[in-house]
């Protein structure tokens, strides 16, 4: 911008020292720096409004990327102890079964029924996918394939994920099924037992304890890789990680806010004494 106003200011002195200067033509030339001088200042502050956009769209894009790691490590950690009590299981098939206790083998309902539900915020990947003229404002290459990177693994770990749970619910839906067929003289660490063992005749069943067992040796290096992607990104963009994490969760502020709008709403329909459930 400096530049501009000093080109501006030579050409000015230029031209008082040429005799057409104070002619129509000047009044043209006038107007034509004039606008020349509008439209950079425009560009100037429209540009540097861009760049803190675009920091601002980085820091919630860091945020989430540190957010879906904290998520992964805990699905990893629950999906690892369910690998382990399948692989137990697997080992004691088909004859040894009854060596385990009826507690091992009833861990097998708790994560073959699991109801867990698994909330997946996407709206990150998408201001990262389409907010392409604010992307284009962050002239650092190297930070952006990072964050793709970092997206990358993400996706590909959620869609091992979404694999095995439709793989754990066609399963448990057959395992049901069969299970009822068994004798109901039968009770205890026996019935335990032949119900385990008809679980692991299943081939659809065998399939399923090879591939999370697969999937659970290759997504820990994934999410190792993600988390030094992670890290060499905020370097390579100036940022820590205490301005990451003070970065607004606007997420959750707004769901915090329509909560709190519905649940004064629901109020005014059910009696006073009621004890509802509050959200901070």
């Amino acid at each position: 911008m400096k530049r501009l106003f000093k080109g501006i200011k030579q050409l000015l002195k230029e031209m008082a020292e040429v005799p057409w200067w104070n002619s129509m033509t000047a009044g043209m030339v006038g107007t034509l720096i004039g606008i020349i001088a509008t439209f950079g200042t425009t560009f100037y502050f429209e540009s540097q409004s861009k760049k803190e956009m675009a920091r601002k769209v980085v820091s919630l894009t860091m945020r989430s990327i540190n957010q879906w790691t904290i998520q992964l490590e805990g699905d990893l950690k629950y999906l690892s102890e369910r690998d382990s009590v399948f692989q137990r299981l697997s080992d004691h098939y088909p004859d040894k079964l009854a060596e385990l206790s009826i507690e091992e083998l009833n861990n097998s309902n708790q994560y073959l029924f699991d109801m867990r539900m698994m909330t997946r915020d996407h709206m990150s990947m998408n201001i990262f996918q389409n907010s392409f003229q604010v992307w284009e404002c962050v002239d650092n290459e190297i930070a952006m394939n990072g964050i793709r990177d970092c997206f990358t693994l993400i996706q590909q770990i959620l869609d091992m994920q979404n694999k095995m749970d439709n793989q754990r619910k066609e399963i448990a839906r057959q395992w049901a099924r069969d299970v009822k067929l068994l004798t109901s003289q039968e009770h205890g660490h026996p019935r335990a037992v032949k119900a385990i063992k008809s679980l692991l005749d299943m081939e659809d069943a065998q399939i399923f304890i090879v591939d999370t067992h697969t999937y659970m040796t290759v997504m820990p290096f994934m999410l190792v890789a993600i988390k030094s992607s992670y890290q060499l990104t905020l370097e390579e963009l100036g940022l820590t990680q205490e301005e990451i994490d003070s970065a607004p969760n606007f997420n959750e502020e707004k769901m915090k806010e329509k909560f709190k709008a519905n649940m004064e709403e629901l109020k005014k329909n059910l009696p006073k004494d009621l004890d509802l459930p509050t959200i901070n």
